[in-house]
């Protein structure tokens, strides 16, 4: 993630300013310019959600903070005091975005389990184009 999109970031949840910490980033060359990325790290919200950052891709999931435990924490000392701050005052929501990550995963599993990647286009496109 690059670094400086943090401007235009926001929080899911609270829609507030998101603060970056970085665990790990690298030096990028985009067209002649270098930009320095997040390659993995925590965007944290006012308000005390988190969201990851890993391989450079921040997940913004509502529940990311759970699905990537061992990842934050391992990274982030604080990790286990802001989950417990987050469940116990939005469980309901927790949960019920959980369950609904759940049918999603679901059904885009079953649909790249049956995606013919030699022969199946999509959108038109082929593998040649």
């Amino acid at each position: 993630m690059q670094e400086r999109i943090i401007e235009i970031l926001c929080c899911p949840v609270s829609k507030r300013k998101l603060s970056l910490i970085t665990f790990n980033s690298n030096r990028k060359d985009y067209n002649g310019k270098k930009t320095e990325e997040c390659f993995e790290g925590i965007l944290i919200s006012e308000t005390g959600w988190m969201y990851p950052i890993i391989n450079g891709v921040p997940r913004m999931q509502l529940d990311a903070f759970l699905e990537y435990s061992d990842f934050l924490k391992q990274n982030y000392k604080d990790y286990e005091n802001r989950k417990k701050t987050l469940l116990n005052s939005y469980y309901e929501v927790i949960k019920d975005a959980t369950k609904k990550t759940k049918k999603t995963k679901k059904s885009f599993g079953q649909e790249w389990a049956i995606f013919k990647y030699e022969g199946d286009t999509t959108w038109g496109f082929t593998s040649e184009s």
